[in-house]
């Protein structure tokens, strides 16, 4: 702050004091302007923008602006730092929207423009880390897109959730289909879609393609890229390529912090759950150990997820949490298996024994049972079944909700959670020191939307019977903090301690009365001795 209050005494200039005039004032209404002098620019809806707060990364700043070619419409503006060995987001989205056609439940591209780099900045001055690797130069950009709506946990039902959810699904794997995988699926970027063209396939959008790659130039698994909170337990071991079963555990993950975050649509829990701060531990190994944990377990889904949301959303979690376990840990232990030096020779030892076998006895020995696919096998056709499995538990839980309204957990109250402000609770205070890129430390995802006004939501009330649950007594128990009783050893070394209290207190006052007695100096010296020794002020008249 002291530093922010030189420069500004220093200059009047903006671009000195390190602001990007693009955005300026115009009498009482801040505006965007994409180029000097260019007649087009862009009326700004929030003063206040969202900040990524990171020492290090890619400095993400996102507005809501109105539309100019159409009226009542926004656009979300995101300016950022892209490191320079990254593929731009943009050339993704103009791939998606032009090479492809454009993809249900994809953002679309309106517009974007590459500024500054760091280099020029320092007139073309580099830097090194101190295990002497270069640091990465870095390009300022803008993107335009269509403003769709916040994040999926402001869903007013868990139907609209999960029929949201369910066509980013869809997304996903139409990108994979098309060879591109987006690597950063996390709650900043599934997004509800409240624009009126909105319809079956377009209820969710999927945002920010930062870090995503073409599956042809995917490398090795040794950088973790994403959210810490909702990366794969392949991607925390950095086992094999980052894929779409990556990308479809990320979302999973995603749908379990709805669902554990929540009382009932729209009305956060006071607290986090202790498992999903695990989920975002430093250690990567605790990481991934504590996400085995939970898809091993099917009770702590019962255990998690709030008694008064909707059954239906803790049986799609089940199937989900099933749908993993036969999948990504049978995958992961192959891949541990491939990298385990002792496995491959007991490998090796085995095959030459059943080769023997059937050459001695005329028939083949199977290595593995038949009929179990190939936990590494990415092929199109195999890819193809994941989907369309994930895909049937989603759509059999959107039937099961239409059909029985009262299977459904509607938002009765818009507020924010208690204890927590609202920033927090969209954004985890831990996920922006643990999300990590290939080149920083930073947070990853960078096109979280501001949440609309509370006037702007419309929230449906239930009536009264479908909201109202009673809560067991052990349940309002396990929200008060009581003290734990004092054990027997506590209680006597606190006895002993009050002992040698009132003892020391006697002491101090047989000396003071040594005033009366004995010389009045030597006396007071004393007493200030055994006080200074046993940590009592001195009260005596001075």
């Amino acid at each position: 702050m002291f530093v922010k209050l030189i420069l500004a005494l220093s200059t009047t200039d903006e671009a000195k004091l390190g602001f990007d005039t693009r955005i300026h004032w115009e009498d009482q209404d801040l505006y965007f302007s994409p180029k000097v002098g260019e007649a087009v620019k862009y009326k700004v809806c929030n003063v206040k923008p969202f900040h990524r707060h990171t020492i290090r990364g890619r400095g993400t700043t996102c507005w809501v602006v109105e539309d100019p070619d159409d009226k009542g419409s926004r656009l979300h503006l995101k300016f950022a730092w892209r490191t320079l060995e990254r593929v731009a987001e943009s050339v993704f989205l103009e791939y998606i929207n032009i090479e492809c056609g454009g993809i249900p439940g994809v953002s679309e591209l309106r517009r974007c423009e590459n500024t500054e780099q760091i280099t020029n900045l320092r007139h073309g001055a580099t830097f090194k880390t101190r295990q002497g690797k270069l640091v990465s130069d870095r390009q300022y950009y803008y993107i335009l897109q269509p403003f769709y709506g916040p994040p999926l946990e402001m869903a007013r039902s868990v139907l609209q959730l999960v029929e949201a959810f369910r066509d980013i699904i869809a997304a996903q794997r139409n990108l994979a289909l098309r060879g591109i995988v987006h690597r950063d699926i996390s709650t900043r970027n599934m997004l509800l879609n409240e624009r009126l063209d909105a319809g079956v396939g377009t209820r969710g959008i999927l945002i920010d393609f930062d870090m995503a790659k073409f599956i042809d130039r995917t490398t090795s698994g040794e950088s973790t890229d994403g959210t810490r909170l909702f990366q794969s337990i392949k991607v925390l071991l950095g086992l094999g390529k980052h894929d779409y079963l990556d990308d479809l555990e990320s979302s999973f993950y995603g749908l379990c912090w709805f669902a554990f975050t929540l009382e009932r649509p729209c009305v956060p829990r006071a607290s986090i759950p202790v498992t999903l701060k695990n989920w975002d531990s430093p250690i990567l190994q605790l990481a991934a150990d504590a996400k085995r944990s939970f898809i091993h377990n099917p009770s702590m889904v019962a255990d998690l997820i709030a008694p008064t949301m909707s059954p239906c959303l803790a049986g799609l979690l089940l199937r989900l949490q099933t749908f993993f376990r036969e999948t990504a840990l049978p995958r992961i232990a192959a891949y541990q298996a491939q990298q385990d030096e002792e496995a491959r020779k007991k490998k090796e030892k085995l095959t030459a024994t059943l080769k023997r076998l059937e050459r001695l006895e005329g028939t083949w020995v199977s290595e593995k049972p038949r009929n179990v696919p190939d936990p590494l096998d990415t092929s199109a056709e195999q890819m193809e079944k994941h989907f369309q499995e994930v895909l049937k538990h989603v759509d059999n839980v959107i039937t099961l909700l239409k059909e029985d309204p009262e299977e459904d957990a509607i938002a009765s109250v818009m507020s924010a959670p208690s204890g927590i402000d609202e920033h927090e609770r969209r954004i985890p205070v831990w996920e922006n020191a643990y999300s990590s890129e290939s080149d920083a430390h930073s947070s990853s995802s960078g096109m979280t939307l501001p949440l609309p006004p509370m006037q702007e939501i419309h929230v449906l009330l239930p009536p009264l019977h479908q909201v109202q649950k009673k809560v067991s007594k052990k349940l309002l128990l396990d929200h008060v903090s009581m003290p734990p009783k004092p054990s027997k050893k506590e209680k006597a070394r606190r006895e002993s301690s009050s002992t040698q209290s009132s003892g020391s207190q006697k002491r101090v006052r047989e000396l003071e009365d040594n005033l009366q007695r004995r010389d009045l100096g030597d006396a007071r010296r004393s007493s200030k001795r055994y006080k200074n020794k046993r940590g009592f002020r001195d009260s005596s008249p001075k």
